[in-house]
């Protein structure tokens, strides 16, 4: 692998070799600033450190360097994709990004790794960014905090997925499968708080059931008898209590 230091120079042509994102403020940007873009690796990509700057301005992925129509950056890996720097997201112009819509903002012959960071996931009045991978791409969709699966509603599977990620408050690495939903790339309790803010739980589809169509009103959380969602953040934090304790006495 080479070294890139930021997205000027190649990076405007659409198409470079394989290199490494290694500088601390690097920045790997597709289409540059401005307009959606697509950007060809014609070899591997490494992102060790810095940041890949994706904007979000429309569903589908951009098919040129600086794309005239509403897209969304993504960048084309012919080799394999090793993440573990940054993410950031930006959505663009009026481009409201509709529940449960998968963006493909990268592929490769072999995805690895995730990004260690992610910034921009907050969209606001409950929406939020969720980036999850395939062995072959990265993907940002909208859901609601605490929608682990991305199926649309919270409930149990959820609450299992949060609990046997094992990773609560052990400062393991965590994406949004495993509970991370603010990308700080840690599961805590602020991510606790996230799943249980909204009153979702077991309240049926946030989302009507399709992508795009109105969001349900949300009930607002009701003092009582601690349901299943409550019992899954408190085992977590028992579990993780019960590591620390361990840890200290081995």
């Amino acid at each position: 692998f080479g070294d890139i230091l930021s997205d000027l120079g190649p990076a405007t042509t659409g198409t470079i070799g394989t290199f490494r994102l290694a500088g601390g403020s690097a920045v790997l940007a597709p289409g540059d600033a401005g307009p959606a873009g697509r950007m060809t690796v014609t070899g591997g990509l490494a992102i060790d450190a810095g940041s890949l700057v994706i904007d979000l301005g429309g569903t589908a992925a951009a098919t040129a360097f600086a794309s005239t129509t509403a897209a969304h950056d993504t960048v084309a890996v012919t080799g394999t994709a090793s993440l573990a720097g940054g993410l950031a997201l930006t959505v663009t112009g009026s481009y409201a990004p509709a529940w449960l819509v998968p963006h493909t903002i990268l592929t490769g012959r072999a995805v690895q790794g995730r990004f260690a960071s992610i910034g921009g996931v907050d969209l606001g009045g409950g929406k939020r960014l969720a980036v999850t991978y395939t062995s072959t791409s990265a993907v940002v969709t909208a859901a609601a905090p605490g929608d682990t699966n991305l199926d649309g509603v919270l409930d149990i599977l959820d609450a299992a997925g949060f609990i046997s990620a094992g990773v609560f408050d052990a400062g393991t690495a965590a994406g949004w499968e495993q509970g991370d939903f603010n990308g700080d790339g840690i599961l805590d309790v602020l991510d606790a708080a996230d799943f249980q803010m909204l009153g979702l739980f077991d309240a049926g589809l946030y989302a009507g059931g399709l992508a795009g169509q109105a969001v349900m009103v949300v009930p607002e959380p009701v003092p009582g008898p601690a349901g299943p969602a409550c019992v899954a953040v408190a085992v977590a934090a028992i579990v993780a209590a019960r590591r620390r304790a361990a840890a200290r006495l081995a």
